[in-house]
């Protein structure tokens, strides 16, 4: 092998090292908050009277009524 594959490989496997490392680290994310957001905050669907939700497929098909 000739001295310019050896240094691509060699970079190349740096890098990939680098980027192993960087990814378990968590580099470039955002610190976390001290007090986290509830999931269920905001979550609860407002309740609108008069107006229920239908289902689009209604089952039975060919056994329908048996």
């Amino acid at each position: 092998m000739n001295r310019g594959t050896i240094i691509l490989a060699g970079s190349m496997l740096g890098i990939l090292a680098l980027s192993v490392w960087a990814s378990n680290r968590g580099v470039g994310l955002p610190q976390p908050e001290k007090e986290p957001i509830s999931i269920r905050e905001g979550s609860a669907r407002p309740s609108t009277p008069g107006h229920h939700r239908t289902r689009y497929f209604i089952g039975g098909g060919i056994h329908r009524g048996k």
